[in-house]
């Protein structure tokens, strides 16, 4: 399956906050990659300007847009990053709709007069960028040396150049050095959860692994289609669909007595679930895949591994070990103590 755009989250996100008192990007992550079946790989996935995770930064844009149609809230003024959903967010859902997309958005006045400023404010700074970068340029092309180039384009030492900045930048802070190793633990702690889960999971007899797969898809907020045994609903492929997101999914469990998945098995797979009319198709083995262990079009292959960080992030067959509760300073807490009144 492609990666899920914004207007792909929007509606799921709408459903997610209409079950909770509020959340943010951060919070739905792991809701919205179950929901999309998306591999940790995929959830590494940066973006290259801010280096945000890609599905958050997409969440953010969905939920931004929400906002500023009048479909969620901010219930925090100190966190704008935390959603909740308006009463015309509830309403919305109630209609029943397939797909929220940017057509959708604009019929509400409040969401077109953000795009318009939005894009006049891009045009400014376009504007600003352009003319700054003019003046740097005469400046530079009249100062000679000044701006630390010796007439015909030699660089100028670095000490004649003046006005040049000599502070010696400070260490990283010991919170994000802590956040860095808490991260790098957690890492370390999940690779060999996952490692004992596939081992597990992989030496499951087919029953067992069908029920495993069934188990993890219903985690994730999939129901069989139709009237098909709850056991039998991955043992020789079945549509599923999902509460948060439209469209049927066709799934199927191939354990590991059943092989490696090779072209022909994968094939015939393929013609399974284009019998079946579901949009999107998923195949889960009990082995491990190379990185051209692939599927095609619309077939997405889940090796052992990835449905071990399945059962992780859906609490299939695990337990909470430990929880960890880390706290920091309230935004505006200390700057408003300065405001009060004595």
């Amino acid at each position: 399956m492609p990666f899920p755009k914004y207007e792909d989250l929007t509606l799921p996100a709408l459903r997610f906050l209409a079950g909770v008192p509020s959340a943010s990007p951060a919070d739905m992550e792991g809701a919205m990659a179950g929901l999309f079946l998306l591999s940790d790989d995929d959830r590494r996935e940066r973006t290259s300007k801010s280096q945000q995770p890609r599905l958050v930064a997409n969440i953010n844009w969905a939920c931004r847009y929400m906002w500023h149609a009048g479909l969620l809230i901010r219930p925090d003024p100190d966190r704008k990053s935390v959603y909740g959903v308006s009463g015309e967010g509830l309403r919305v859902l109630a209609l029943g709709l397939d797909r929220i997309d940017f057509e959708f958005l604009v019929l509400y006045p409040s969401f077109r007069e953000y795009i318009a400023k939005s894009r006049e404010s891009a045009k400014a700074r376009k504007k600003a960028k352009d003319l700054a970068a003019s003046e740097a340029a005469d400046a530079e092309k009249a100062a000679g040396t000044k701006s630390g180039t010796i007439p015909g384009g030699t660089p100028a030492p670095e000490a004649s150049r003046p006005g040049r900045d000599r502070t010696v930048p400070a260490p990283p802070a010991a919170g994000r050095e802590a956040e860095a190793a808490l991260d790098a633990a957690e890492a370390s702690l999940r690779a060999e959860a996952v490692r004992e889960l596939a081992a597990l999971a992989g030496g499951l007899g087919r029953l067992g692994f069908v029920r495993l797969v069934t188990d993890a898809m219903l985690a994730r907020g999939y129901s069989p289609e139709g009237s098909a045994a709850r056991d039998d609903v991955a043992a020789s492929g079945a549509v599923m669909k999902s509460p948060l997101r439209p469209g049927l999914l066709y799934v199927l469990a191939l354990p590991a007595s059943a092989g490696p998945s090779s072209e022909s098995s994968v094939r015939a797979f393929e013609r399974q679930a284009a019998a079946s009319g579901a949009a999107d198709w998923l195949l889960v083995t009990a082995c491990t895949l190379g990185k051209t262990d692939e599927g095609t079009g619309r077939t997405r292959i889940m090796d052992i591994s990835e449905l071990a960080g399945l059962m992780l992030d859906s609490g299939v067959g695990t337990r909470d070990l430990a929880v960890l509760e880390l706290k920091k300073e309230k935004r505006g807490f200390f700057s408003g103590l300065g405001r009060r009144q004595s």
